[in-house]
């Protein structure tokens, strides 16, 4: 196979009606893990959620593949890819789920046999061998593998991208950060946050990690081709950005304000604060605050005393 990416054709397959021809699409690519999850992208929301949320089995030209291999199996041109989700149980080795532990209670057996008289000093070493293959097949068949850690990647199963239980906004540290490549929906990684209060309304802050800079942009809600050059709502050319809160578009929410910055290593005075394409400050995030609770209660009547 050449080193260019080829033209496959990738489908999913109805598992509640078996009988309904599955609609293929057309996906370049190389390797079949990355083909997958670019049909997963390119795909509407109803699939792409019911991919990256499930586990799936993952056929190439009618055969099964091991999801062990999804990262290391090549493509060639016109193959054909069935993705199949799997809605309970066992999933991608169910057959040899069952031929394990079959095979696992064929051979304890066989050791019960040969311990009766004359006992074979080796039945015990029978029976241990077939139960240990029973207790694999009962875990393959409860147990659907994960989508495999990647080598590029060190072996790490954390990665937004191919951790497949679905993107989500993170607080930790010591976390990595991204290399979008493309264009990439990322949860991000919360590095700062507090709570300010104005009266009887509460704002929460965050500052929030989302990749390695520089990148062309947050893209707009209502083209995902091209990126929001402002965050100025009162602009004439603000458009709203494609960020999520709890799976529902920003736009849908009031008083919020949102501010971010491409990641370049240039200030401009000139430029305000919603302008993102130069590293100037942003809001509510230019100074050092650490925020810790005292125990105190805030009522009407004041302040309690610390517990």
């Amino acid at each position: 196979m050449s080193n260019d990416t080829v033209e496959v054709k990738v489908g999913l397959r109805n598992v509640l009606d078996e009988q309904k021809d599955i609609e293929f699409k057309k996906v370049r690519g190389k390797y079949l893990l990355w083909t997958v999850y670019s049909f997963a992208r390119e795909s509407d929301d109803e699939i792409y959620n019911l991919i990256v949320n499930n586990k799936i089995e993952i056929y190439v030209n009618g055969e099964l593949t091991h999801p062990d291999d999804w990262a290391k199996i090549g493509l060639d041109e016109g193959d054909e890819i069935v993705v199949v989700p799997v809605l309970s149980g066992g999933g991608g080795g169910k057959r040899a789920g069952w031929i394990s532990f079959i095979a696992g209670a064929i051979i304890v057996a066989v050791g019960i046999y040969m311990s009766l008289p004359p006992t074979s000093p080796l039945a015990p070493y029978v029976i241990m061998f077939g139960l240990g293959l029973m207790f694999t097949g009962a875990s393959i068949l409860l147990f659907q593998p994960d989508l495999p850690s990647l080598p590029s990647l060190g072996g790490d199963k954390d990665t937004q991208t191919y951790n497949w239980s679905g993107i989500r906004t993170t607080a930790r540290a010591d976390m990595r950060i991204p290399v979008v490549y493309g264009t990439h929906m990322v949860g991000g990684n919360i590095i700062s946050g507090f709570v300010e209060s104005d009266g009887e309304d509460s704002y929460l802050n965050m500052l929030i990690a989302l990749c390695e800079g520089e990148i062309n942009g947050i893209c707009k809600y209502s083209d995902h081709t091209s990126v929001c050059v402002t965050s100025d709502t009162t602009n004439a050319s603000y458009c709203a950005p494609a960020i999520y809160l709890d799976g529902q578009p920003l736009h849908n929410f009031s008083n919020v304000q949102w501010w971010y910055r491409t990641g370049t290593n240039e200030a401009s005075p000139s430029r305000d604060e919603f302008y993102p394409f130069v590293q100037n400050k942003i809001p509510h995030f230019d100074g050092a605050r650490v925020q810790y609770d005292d125990g105190r209660e805030i009522t009407t009547d004041g302040m309690s005393r610390p517990r």
